[in-house]
């Protein structure tokens, strides 16, 4: 994965209902104009490039 300006706190995955949590903390200091602001799309396409589904929610 590319360097990017957060680092995953923790993550939950419930296996039943295959869903997964991801707490990320945010280095101001380290945003970079090119990466955005969407981090849940751009930890979701990484998902999905290793072989998992995903659906966004809110």
């Amino acid at each position: 994965m590319q360097e990017l300006p957060w680092e995953v706190s923790a993550a939950s995955v419930n296996l039943t209902t295959e869903a997964t949590i991801v707490c990320v903390v945010v280095s101001e200091a380290k945003v970079a104009p090119s990466c955005g602001n969407n981090i849940e799309e751009v930890l979701a396409k990484h998902l999905t490039t290793c072989g998992f589904k995903y659906n966004l929610r809110s």
